[in-house]
């Protein structure tokens, strides 16, 4: 067998009876290709880059600002076969309307990918295909309105692919029944409702810095019958968070994604004196091997939010920082750990 490239879409390799992710992944690459040509064109390289060219040269050129996510796109232009690269100059690939080299398969099984794709991620494909529309803008040093993305990523919560993978992380995390747990960067609140759900706590603190969102998950939750389980919390999660009680553990969704770095250390540090001693703190957070750009990430920069995916590094540097123990991440995507405190004497 092949060896199958991680494009970083953030799909594990598992499957339920409903579900079949490898199938969702291969469909989302297949259609994630189209949207790369489309821009490509767009972009006019079909003729631009008859004669070939270095990067620097088109860069120039097209006018982009963003070097860094510029470059990534030009590289994934080339591994998608839409461009040929030799001798460190870019030339269009006269067969670039074909399926990729890289990626031919047989009908049937790209049927079915896509079919996939269409009853179960066509929310996730919606966005990528959204965000395509404002990528070139993006390499041009410009951002998104966020208002107006928020609406987008909405729709993605409560498809089927997000809904398993955020089910998924909380039946890894390890959470007890009963109890009080954080949502923490609860967005439009299904990740709270999620919890309720599965766990049955006494009660969850959902805490976003956005408003905007807070609102959305108030009618989300109350739609679902859930508003006396549930308090919102406004909170910057960048800055130390007063609550009036500890919680048994803390649930994140796609929250380290909107976040640089070091300021990932300080979210950690600001809720490990939230948790009892071995509370939990678990998620769902596609992880990279590298800081590299991947193929799939390079479209949510479109997100003016979207900081990119952190690296295994990134995280596990993090962690140890604030002090965080046994941690574990699964199939580059759910992650766990414990806060351990010394018991006072």
């Amino acid at each position: 067998m092949g060896h199958k490239k991680n494009l970083g879409i953030g799909v594990p390799s598992m499957s339920d009876d409903s579900l079949n992710l490898e199938y969702v992944a291969d469909g989302l690459r297949w259609l994630m290709r189209r949207l790369y040509l489309k821009i490509a064109k767009d972009e006019k390289l079909d003729e631009y880059l008859k004669t070939p060219r270095r990067f620097i040269e088109i860069f120039a050129a097209k006018g982009y600002k963003n070097l860094g996510l510029s470059e990534a796109f030009f590289n994934y232009l080339a591994e998608l076969d839409i461009l040929k690269l030799e001798d460190e100059k870019y030339e269009w690939d006269p067969k670039s309307d074909s399926p990729s080299r890289k990626m031919r398969t047989i009908v049937e099984k790209e049927a079915i990918a896509q079919k996939m794709v269409q009853e179960k991620a066509m929310a996730l494909y919606g966005i990528l295909k959204k965000f395509s529309e404002g990528f070139v803008q993006v390499l041009k040093g410009e951002r998104g309105d966020r208002d107006h993305e928020l609406a987008i990523w909405d729709s993605l919560y409560v498809s089927d692919l997000y809904t398993y993978l955020r089910n998924e992380a909380i039946k890894r995390a390890g959470f007890k029944k009963g109890g009080t747990y954080i949502d923490l960067g609860c967005r439009s609140g299904w990740s709270t409702i999620s919890l309720l759900e599965i766990l049955h706590p006494e009660k969850i603190i959902a805490i976003d810095p956005s408003e905007i969102m807070l609102e959305l998950a108030y009618e989300n939750i109350l739609s679902m019958g859930y508003k006396g389980k549930v308090q919102l919390v406004l909170a910057d999660i960048k800055k130390p968070i007063q609550l009036t009680e500890n919680v048994d553990g803390i649930f994140a969704n796609l929250i380290f994604n909107r976040f640089e770095s070091t300021e990932i250390i300080d979210i950690l540090f600001n809720i490990a004196p939230l948790l009892d001693n071995e509370g939990i703190f678990a998620g769902l957070q596609p992880v990279k091997a590298s800081d590299t750009i991947n193929f799939a990430e390079l479209m949510l920069y479109a997100d003016s939010e979207f900081k990119g995916y952190p690296s295994f590094n990134t995280i596990y540097r993090a962690f140890e920082k604030a002090g965080f123990e046994e941690l574990k991440i699964e199939k580059s995507m759910f992650f766990k750990a414990k806060i351990k405190k010394e018991k006072k004497k």
